[in-house]
């Protein structure tokens, strides 16, 4: 089933002087974009280069959230070929990475034009940890940039509260990403780890409302470390 999420406009707009953009646009990381100037004509402007000037544009992603049987098998082979992509290939590091939950668990993937963007898995409470969790998160290489890897948590936590109310939410996340998840709200609670060559660091989101705070936190903390 697909999560309703609020959005704003397709094309946010651009300050006075700025240029517009045309809406056949691609989205790869360095592909020229076509942008219209305030005399009409239109120039030729990386997407990188639009980043640095601090113009954001986005594409309406597709969504889905969907149990491991009723993937496609299409869906899956593009999913287990991206993960092998980032996480063994790129990540230069040997790991089983079908590791027997994934028929348990939930799969959010979000495409662009029928091209897979992102993806991350949802383990339910009591798998892996007391609360749900999200793993596997990625972004495939010529999309990143443009903000899709907060879209894609942005749909991940919409989608455990949706289907697992109540619960918190971890993700073993790699350290070099921890401001990444501290800005979408999880909190660090134990200090790194080594997994599959790597350091990580466990992080937590508790359920709205469920928020700890000041010495309950540091108990909380302390008691996982």
């Amino acid at each position: 089933s697909d999560l309703p999420l609020r959005r704003g406009p397709r094309y946010p707009a651009v300050p006075p002087g700025h240029v517009r953009a045309r809406q056949s646009i691609s989205w790869h990381r360095v592909t020229p974009v076509l942008l219209q100037t305030k005399t009409g004509s239109y120039v030729s402007v990386s997407f990188l280069a639009l980043r640095r000037l601090g113009i954001s544009i986005m594409q309406d992603m597709q969504w889905s959230c969907l149990e491991f049987g009723s993937l496609s098998s299409e869906l899956l082979y593009a999913v287990l070929q991206l993960r092998t992509e980032v996480f063994v290939v790129e990540q230069n590091c040997a790991f089983q990475d079908t590791d027997g939950n994934d028929q348990a668990a939930l799969h959010v993937s979000g495409h662009l034009d029928a091209e897979l963007v992102c993806y991350a898995r949802i383990l339910p409470p009591g798998l892996k940890y007391s609360g749900a969790s999200i793993s596997r998160v990625l972004t495939a290489i010529k999309f990143r940039g443009g903000g899709y890897g907060r879209q894609l948590m942005i749909a991940g936590i919409g989608y455990c509260h949706q289907h697992f109310a109540g619960e918190s939410i971890t993700v073993s996340a790699q350290q070099q990403l921890e401001k990444f998840y501290l800005s979408m709200g999880f909190v660090t609670v134990s200090e790194p780890y080594i997994e599959d060559g790597i350091p990580h660091i466990e992080m937590l989101m508790h359920w709205p409302g469920k928020i700890k705070f000041g010495n309950e936190a540091a108990k909380d903390r302390k008691r996982r470390l």
